[in-house]
């Protein structure tokens, strides 16, 4: 949901034509807090899933058919994603803050095009990690 809705704003920033060179300082900012969204979902995802982690069920928490195969499974898969998710959200936000704050004023496509791999990385391993490890 949050980066489809990152995705309908940039879009709109592209469609409108604002030119990098052109960009004001508050669109920048604002562009910025919306690349921050995804790592700091992360971080609180992470904290949630490794500290509190939710009963067995089938509608919230990292769930796989291993994981509801029993409650020592689901309760080890809620504590590794919680850990690689928070992690993964700190890293992302020391890389990409840099990264976006260098690219962003010259080119939005590759401030866009660096964070959306960055952000799929960061979603997508720690669920393969997850699953090889159980």
């Amino acid at each position: 949901l949050l980066s489809a809705l990152f995705r309908a704003f940039f879009n709109i920033i592209l469609m409108t034509q604002i030119k990098e060179k052109v960009m004001e300082g508050w669109v920048k900012i604002l562009i910025l807090g919306l690349f921050l969204l995804i790592p700091i979902a992360l971080i609180i995802s992470g904290i949630i899933l490794y500290y509190f982690p939710p009963n067995p069920n089938t509608v919230i928490g990292y769930r796989s058919p291993k994981a509801l195969k029993n409650d020592k499974n689901w309760y080890f898969e809620q504590e590794l994603i919680g850990k690689l998710y928070f992690r993964a959200g700190i890293v992302d936000i020391i890389i990409s803050v840099p990264l976006l704050l260098l690219t962003l004023p010259h080119n939005i496509r590759l401030a866009g095009i660096i964070y959306t791999l960055l952000m799929s990385f960061s979603v997508i391993v720690p669920i393969i990690i997850v699953e090889l490890n159980l």
